[in-house]
């Protein structure tokens, strides 16, 4: 959203404003693999492009939104082969930053202390 000559996301604003009902559905907007004809839409490029210190801000500000983007980081096949079922996990962002060096995200989420989120 821009403001005259400011600009705020409407996720970070729903964070900063604990609206966090708002915020997870944000997240879950964003993290929803969509297809058309031609290509397929996943945000979580978007979301870290222009949230580099997501994981940074949700630890400070939102813990309990955590698990709701690490879980739209996964994707789960909805045909299981057997008893086994295919899955993804789009980790990159949480490992390495834009420039290719090592991002601080893991070592936010370490020092946030939540044993069940790592």
């Amino acid at each position: 959203v821009e403001a005259g000559s400011q600009s705020i996301s409407p996720l970070q604003w729903s964070i900063e404003s604990g609206s966090f009902e708002t915020a997870g559905a944000i997240f879950r907007d964003l993290l929803t693999i969509r297809a058309d004809r031609e290509r397929y839409y996943y945000g979580v490029d978007d979301l870290f492009e222009r949230h580099p210190d997501i994981v940074h801000m949700l630890c400070a500000d939102a813990p309990q939104l955590l698990p709701t983007l690490l879980e739209g980081l996964i994707w789960r096949s909805s045909q299981p082969e057997g008893r086994l079922r295919r899955v993804n996990y789009y980790v990159k962002h949480l490992l390495v930053q834009q420039d290719g060096t090592f991002s601080e995200n893991l070592q936010w989420l370490s020092e946030a202390g939540d044993p069940k989120i790592l």
